[in-house]
């Protein structure tokens, strides 16, 4: 008698084992808001996605009269117009990947951003019409379009005033540069 109590309790404590584990389960990939259905997201940004991150899993995806905006788990959030070119990168603390910037930044801010030393630091990226935005630890680093100009904005130090500077001024935009891509 006193062993089938005790095969009685083991098998009730087995059994809320179990249960507690496929409550875990349930809410661990309930709680979760990734794309079930990869069909949601447009050829052209699965294949952005694909391109510049490899092997990162889509987090959410919303689309908006604005256009469209993607955010990979533990990864980037990534905006796109209407035409599906990407128009705001934010990184989370994510550098941007080499091949991106070699292949989506003007000739001229590449250039720069090299001789700075600084493509691996880039955390953010932002485009419009009018300019080319990288974000970097502690700066910005803008193209403008227009004139091809480059501006960098370093923040002040203890939350300081930032300080602007023009580091190249060029009148003769790159072919390339020229047309918003």
């Amino acid at each position: 008698m006193k062993h089938t109590v005790y095969k009685l309790l083991l098998i009730r404590l087995i059994s809320v084992g179990i249960g507690i584990g496929f409550l875990v389960i349930y809410l661990f990939v309930g709680g979760c808001s990734h794309i079930s259905n990869m069909d949601d997201v447009p050829d052209p940004i699965s294949e952005f996605v694909t391109e510049y991150y490899p092997g990162m899993a889509y987090e959410s995806f919303d689309n908006s009269e604005e256009g469209y905006r993607v955010k990979l788990l533990n990864g980037p959030a990534i905006s796109f117009d209407n035409n599906f070119r990407w128009t705001n990168i934010n990184g989370y603390g994510m550098r941007m990947p080499n091949l991106f910037l070699f292949n989506c930044m003007p000739p001229a801010l590449y250039q720069y951003l090299e001789e700075t030393a600084n493509l691996g630091d880039v955390f953010g990226a932002e485009r419009t019409a009018k300019y080319y935005r990288v974000t970097l630890l502690d700066s910005t680093v803008t193209y403008n379009i227009s004139d091809a100009s480059i501006v960098e904005n370093v923040a002040g130090a203890h939350g300081g005033a930032s300080t602007s500077n023009i580091i190249i001024q060029n009148h003769e935009l790159p072919s390339s540069s020229a047309e918003f891509v």
